[in-house]
């Protein structure tokens, strides 16, 4: 199941009635649901694993995103463990900040992960 920003939950292996059961105002916005879900059904997920939890509550320790903000640690901790090259972020608060920057690239030094860029969207243009 895929939760988009109403909290409705939506099943990107069934968008058609996903999107006839979703209570959405209007038509048009339906049809832009069902656009991005047809989108976003190809990419590629990831599970928590053990291996990424443990990696994001170092970052919570490390002081490189807040405890209450877990979710934020994932995106990273999975980044890394993917071995991709960058994390790609408008959040400013808890993942694109200088200071998370650094420790992030603190942590996985020294766990010997992959250092792994943090950049917004429009730094990559």
């Amino acid at each position: 199941m895929l939760q988009i920003n109403t909290g409705l939950p939506l099943d990107p292996g069934n968008i058609d009635a996903s999107i006839k059961n979703c209570c959405f105002p209007s038509k048009s916005i339906k049809i832009g649901v069902a656009v991005m879900l047809q989108f976003v059904s190809s990419f590629k997920s990831f599970a928590i694993t053990p291996d990424i939890e443990e990696l994001s509550l170092k970052y919570v320790r490390n002081g490189a995103i807040p405890q209450n903000h877990l979710e934020d640690a994932y995106h990273i901790a999975i980044a890394t463990i993917n071995e991709m090259d960058c994390q790609i972020s408008w959040n400013f608060r808890h993942i694109v900040r200088r200071k998370t920057k650094e420790i992030i690239h603190m942590v996985n030094t020294l766990n010997e992960f992959k250092i792994i860029e943090i950049v917004t969207p429009a730094e990559l243009l």
